[in-house]
Parts: C-alpha cells; sequence; structure tokens
C-alpha cells in the first residue's frame, strides 16, 4: 500500500523538490485512480477551487487533506451521514479545519462516515480488501489516507471511531486528550466524550501535523531506552482473538529488544465497572444531542439508530450520574497505574476488520479509555494470519500527548526495523 507522508511532503515542498499544485494535482490522480473501489469521498471538491487552494501560504501548503462529513465546511456540504441533510451547506468552517487551511493545507473533500457517527456503514472499502470493512464511524477518513488519496485526515471518537479504523486500515491514528481539539462545528454525539481524532500514514506524520496545527515545533523521541511499557491483553468487556493476541506478543518482544521495560497489567476492577459506564453515558448524552433528528426525522433514521436513541430515553438521570461517578473514579485509578508505568499497551481492536461491509467492527478495546479521556494511539501490527492489518493502541496518561506519541513512534520504529 503506497501511503502520502505529510512530513515527506512538506519537506520536498519546502526545498521545492515538489510545488504544492503538484502535490495536489498528484493527490486529485490518486482519488481519480481509488475512489471508485474505495469510496472514501462523501462529496470531492472542484479540481479549480483546489488548484486555488494550493496557493496558500503555511507550514502545511500543499499538503491534501480529508475530514469527516461531520465536521461543518464553509465550500463543502456536510450531511453528517445521513441522507436527512443532503445538500446541508454551512456558514462556517469547523474550527480545526479552519486551523489547517489557515495553516496551508487543501481540503480536498468530505470522508465518508457512519450515520450521525454511530451506526449505518456508508460505501466505503478496506483498501487492503475491498470485501472487508474499514471501520467506522470515521471510515472514510482512514481509508482515504490508507489508500495515498490525503497525506492526512480528520475523524471523530466518541467510542472507537479513530483508533479502531486505524488499525483496520495499517495506519497511524491519534485521539488527543479530551478537549486538546476544539470540537466546534463537529456535529455533536456525546459531549463529554466527543474528540477530534488525526489519522495520517506514520506516527511521526501524525506529530507534525499537530505541531503545524498548534504553531509549536515538536518531535517524537523514539530512541528512548527507558520507556516502562504496561501490557493489558484484555479486560471484562474486551477480549482479543489469536490474531491480535499474538501481534502484541511479537511487539512486546521487539520492544524489549529495542530497550523498554515490560510490565503485564491486570486492570482494577474499578476501570473494568467504568468500560460498561461508557454506553450509559453515550447512551443519554446521544438521545439530548440527536433530538430534534429523533423527534422531527424518526420515520428517516435507520433501524438501529432508533434503537438506540429509544434505548436511550430509558437512561434515567441517576443511572446517568451514576456512570459519570464510576467514570471519575476510574480516572483516579489509572492515575494509580501510570505512577509505575508510562504507557498501556493493548489490541486496537479484538482481530483484523471484519468481512462484510454490514458492520464496522467492535469497539471494545476503545470505550473504556475514550471515557478516561486519555491520549490513544494506533500503531500498525504485523498483519493478521488473512494478510489484513492489525493495531497496536498506545494509551498515555491525560495531556501527557507529546509523549505518548513518543511511545507510538518507538513502538513503530521497533516494528519496522524487524
Amino acid at each position: 500500500m503506497t501511503m502520502l507522508s505529510a512530513r515527506q511532503l512538506a519537506k520536498d515542498i519546502e526545498s521545492r523538490i515538489l510545488s504544492p499544485d503538484v502535490s495536489v494535482r498528484c493527490s486529485i490522480a490518486a482519488i481519480n485512480q481509488q475512489e471508485e473501489m474505495v469510496h472514501a469521498f462523501r462529496f470531492r471538491r472542484s479540481e479549480d477551487s483546489l488548484m486555488e487552494a494550493a496557493k496558500a501560504p503555511g507550514p502545511l501548503a500543499g499538503i491534501p487533506f480529508a475530514a469527516k462529513d461531520v465536521f461543518d465546511t464553509i465550500d463543502c456540504p456536510t450531511a453528517y451521514g445521513t441522507a436527512i441533510y443532503d445538500g446541508h451547506q454551512p456558514a462556517r468552517d469547523a474550527a480545526v479545519v479552519a486551523l489547517a487551511r489557515m495553516r496551508g493545507a487543501v481540503l480536498m473533500g468530505k470522508s465518508v462516515a457512519t450515520e450521525f457517527s454511530l451506526f449505518g456503514p456508508g460505501p466505503t472499502r478496506n483498501p487492503w480488501n475491498p470485501a472487508h470493512t474499514p471501520g467506522g464511524s470515521s471510515s472514510g477518513s482512514a481509508a482515504a489516507v490508507a489508500a495515498g488519496m490525503v497525506a492526512f485526515s480528520f475523524g471523530t471518537q466518541t467510542a472507537g471511531s479513530t483508533i479502531r479504523p486505524a488499525a483496520f486500515c495499517g495506519i497511524a491514528g491519534f485521539k488527543p486528550s479530551f478537549g486538546l481539539i476544539p470540537v466546534t462545528g463537529v456535529k455533536p454525539l456525546a459531549h463529554s466524550l466527543d474528540t477530534v481524532g488525526v489519522f495520517a500514514a506514520k506516527i511521526p506524520d501524525v506529530v507534525f501535523v499537530l505541531s503545524a496545527l498548534s504553531g509549536h515545533e515538536s518531535a517524537t523521541d523514539d530512541s528512548s531506552s527507558s520507556f516502562r511499557i504496561g501490557v493489558c491483553t484484555g479486560w471484562k468487556g474486551a477480549s482479543a482473538g489469536n490474531d491480535a493476541l499474538e501481534s502484541l506478543e511479537w511487539a512486546i518482544c521487539l520492544a524489549e529488544q529495542a530497550g523498554a521495560h515490560i510490565v503485564r497489567l491486570k486492570l482494577p476492577a474499578t476501570l473494568e465497572i467504568a468500560h460498561d459506564a461508557h454506553r450509559v453515558i453515550m447512551a443519554f448524552e446521544a438521545v439530548r444531542a440527536l433530538s430534534l433528528e429523533h423527534k422531527e426525522h424518526r420515520p428517516r433514521l435507520s433501524h438501529r439508530i432508533r434503537s438506540f436513541l429509544d434505548r436511550g430515553e430509558m437512561v434515567s438521570i441517576e443511572c446517568y450520574q451514576r456512570a459519570q461517578k464510576q467514570a471519575s473514579d476510574a480516572r483516579r485509578a489509572v492515575a494509580d497505574i501510570f505512577r509505575d508505568v508510562d504507557a498501556i499497551l493493548t489490541p486496537s481492536a479484538p482481530g483484523p476488520a471484519p468481512l462484510g461491509l454490514e458492520h464496522t467492527g467492535s469497539s471494545e478495546f476503545n470505550q473504556l479509555w475514550s471515557l478516561l479521556h486519555l491520549p490513544v494511539a494506533n500503531v500498525p501490527g504485523y498483519p493478521s494470519s488473512n494478510g489484513l492489518p492489525l493495531g497496536l493502541q498506545v494509551i498515555g496518561p491525560i495531556l501527557m500527548d507529546q509523549r505518548t506519541l513518543s511511545i507510538a513512534a518507538f513502538l513503530e520504529s521497533a516494528l519496522d526495523r524487524k
């Protein structure tokens, strides 16, 4: 799979090996070549508008990117993954999209999302094998990067919508600490969980994009021999298959050879209880976020969305408050774990991308960390027995995003050297 490196493109453009307009034309050509098979885009911008956008200066000048169809965009329709909003044209960009464009990045179009970032898979296929799902709900964003159509993309994660598709598509994905990237202009689903995620070919590409967006230069330190990594193979509610476990053991072996100190972890009961609290909180908040659609457009919602929202209406305020208390307790408990380790390593998903496009796979390995508001990076692991990608999930302490990315880069480098 040939992917675009955001970091390398920027270097080539800065050194004038490549011009911004040629970079964008190469992206257009890749989309024209791959889109019929992958179906990553809900809407594509015209070539004239893209060429005009390629003139913008900045550290991301000429770097092509995509935004999930739940991000508002002033010059592209935003349908939130549903026909209810076909042709809807926002009046402004989502904050992070506006920031990327201010830095010179070129929005190629809107990538496919599931219905309201919940269920209802779109037409997107996994670039590694089109018979398999690319994951969800940020399906198009992950597939567009994996297929070499764009150098980076924006998605969201409320449960597992960044890490899981990154794992299934064999790319780097990063869910930052909750609130680190503004969600202004992104269709809400669950206000205490929603997080903007970033996809790119490799972890250093993610770091480069985030640095350009923030305006502060940063780099990963993947050479440390003193990282303390706690390994967890699963917990109540999250069980990995043989392929995922074998990939994890390979990664442990290579990380140890590279100098990391490995500790085997069993999550405390407080965290296992919180795993179930995620579903309660998400359901309660989603009912309120989608109240207008549920009331005014119920017949046009998919059966799964209607059922989910109907069940969510049964969650009492007392049950929601109890779940939030469990989440708060779990955040204190995980802080204790990080006194002894720098990061936690688990599978990103129970296994490779499932066959078929009817479902986007399980988020059971992601829900807990989304609830705890922690930074999480997906590192592509060794492929499964059927040749599809497998992912490894690096979880760091709250607001230690740069350190988490450094550990992810260390692990990625260790795997690449083998």
